[in-house]
């Protein structure tokens, strides 16, 4: 009775995939064949490297979900549930051997499999909708049955320490779950016109953090890559699995460059080794930055002020949303974030040039080995595109045990303030120009932005009511803001009086033309308030 319902459960899927797949809203390409993946890898998505053989299923047993451990393969059996429990296979990926079975300690069919860090998640489907999450000598470590109502669980994959979990009702009736380990249900996607029938799916870490889950799609007889964002699952690049008829796409696992792909059958005896399609990954946003000590170390043990520059710049041909940081390092042990923005919309060409920016260090602060490092990237994921650092020392006792995060000082200045407002055009101007110092008045720091219409060699100074050059508080000479080449483009540069009285200050920027011997092209000035 068994075998007969299976059958008719098999015919039912087929006639489905065939009506579904003519229906396909989405471009398939057929697989080919490479046959030299060495010196033909285009990143075809859909093309077959190699095959190694698959075990083969007894009667109605069926090969189904798999997954990655290491240097091994894992195959899982369905074996009929009534007799015998189910199994899964450890395979040489090299050529196919299986070097171990494992027998489940649980009765019933399983669909999906996903490794993670000490175990497999595996997805029973039937004759009850279970999540196990097993050892690879076959224990029994975890499992949870999924909130997913009517929704049958065939799919699982583990990424960053939650579920993606794909579920049928029937037909094309589909549904994504992004669930906690404990079944806790985070996010809910319907996928019906995205995915036909989940059977398996992977992580392909390098694709992408919104891009990364692969799927078998049984219903579209395609292996399909899924993008999710903004509560839409959709579609991004699929082929067409090179199953065929009467057997059925099932297992599918990712090896971090490849897809792993077996039937349900094992009728033609091979599991796939197949092009993801997915290239290398981009280089790192080119959002350079710069830390520069200028003095104050090492700081008193009574506490004192270390004066650093920033310089930065978008020297990539996007605009960029990213963050930058600074993170302070104790005697190579201890980090904390101690000034962080989020910067969007960064034009290519925009700069950062914060040559006075200073930091109380508190007197309450062990003494010992500091490091300043200031990131461009995101965080606290800490995905880095450039970073650069210096070091510094506070005089006094060492104390590996101080809480830092309760004793950050409240009045350092913020290096970042201002950075990537949008209160003007910022596409390359067609002029010379000093567009505002802003705020003004101000209280303690103003921003003053000013164009190039070509790369030029710009001076910009502070001077009092009475044209006396601002000396820098640390340095004692002249403070100029900006000495040196920029670029063509809109240029932010922060003035900082909290070192000076209340008054009426005056700016004057003078830039000149490129050249052996630049002339001056356009000279302005301006006046800034400080109210204190």
């Amino acid at each position: 009775m068994l075998k007969t319902w299976f059958a008719l459960l098999f015919a039912f899927v087929m006639v489905i995939t065939t009506g579904y797949a003519a229906d396909n809203d989405y471009p398939i390409s057929p697989a080919g064949i490479c046959t030299d993946h060495e010196t033909q890898n285009l990143d075809e998505i859909g093309d077959i490297i190699r095959t190694i053989p698959a075990p083969q299923p007894q009667g109605l047993n069926t090969l189904v979900g798999s997954c990655w451990v290491e240097d091994t393969l894992i195959v899982f059996e369905n074996v009929d549930p009534y007799t015998e429990l189910s199994k899964f296979y450890k395979i040489d990926p090299a050529d196919g051997t299986v070097l171990d079975e494992v027998v489940l300690p649980f009765d019933g069919w399983v669909m999906g499999a996903s490794f993670a860090d000490d175990g497999i998640w595996v997805v029973k489907w039937h004759p009850q909708n279970v999540i196990y999450k097993i050892g690879l000598d076959g224990s029994l470590i975890s499992q949870f049955t999924p909130s997913t109502e009517d929704y049958s669980c065939r799919m699982v994959a583990y990424d960053d320490g939650n579920l993606w979990v794909g579920a049928n009702r029937n037909g094309n009736d589909t549904k994504l779950y992004e669930m906690a380990t404990d079944g806790t249900i985070l996010e809910e996607y319907n996928t019906n016109s995205s995915v036909g029938w989940y059977m398996d799916g992977d992580i392909a870490a390098e694709a992408g953090v919104d891009s990364n889950i692969i799927v078998c799609d049984n219903l579209g007889g395609a292996v399909k890559r899924l993008h999710v964002s903004g509560g839409i699952v959709s579609v991004i690049d699929q082929f067409t699995s090179p199953v065929s008829f009467p057997d059925y796409a099932e297992g599918l696992t990712h090896d971090g460059a490849d897809i792993w792909h077996n039937s349900a059958y094992g009728a033609e005896g091979v599991i796939w080794v197949i092009d993801d399609g997915i290239g290398a990954p981009p280089p790192p946003p080119e959002m350079i930055v710069e830390l520069t000590y200028v003095s104050g170390s090492p700081v008193p043990a009574g506490g004192g002020t270390l004066y650093y520059s920033i310089w930065g710049e978008n020297q990539g041909l996007v605009p960029l949303d990213y963050d930058i940081w600074i993170d302070k390092t104790y005697e190579s042990t201890d980090t904390t974030t101690l000034i962080i923005r989020e910067i969007t919309n960064y034009q290519p060409g925009w700069q950062i040039n914060r040559p006075d920016a200073w930091f109380p260090v508190p007197s309450n602060w062990p003494g010992g080995n500091y490091e300043f490092r200031i990131y461009s990237g995101w965080h606290p994921e800490y995905d880095v595109w450039h970073t650069d650092a210096f070091s510094w020392s506070k005089s006094g006792s060492v104390d590996l045990d101080y809480d830092f995060e309760a004793n950050l000082p409240l009045n350092a200045s913020d290096p970042f303030e201002d950075i990537g407002m949008n209160r003007v055009n910022h596409s390359v101007p067609s002029k010379f120009e000093v567009i505002s110092a802003y705020p003004n008045p101000f209280n303690p720091m103003t921003t003053i932005s000013f164009t190039l219409p070509n790369a030029s060699l710009v001076k910009l100074e502070v001077f009092d009511i009475n044209g006396r050059a601002i000396k820098g508080a640390h340095t004692g000479a002249p403070l100029q803001l900006v000495n040196g080449w920029r670029d063509a483009g809109v240029h932010e540069v922060v003035f900082d009086g909290s070192e000076l009285a209340s008054g009426i200050y005056l700016y004057r920027l003078e830039a000149s033309g490129s050249g052996a011997t630049p002339t001056t092209e356009f000279i302005a000035s301006g006046k800034m308030v400080l109210l204190k």
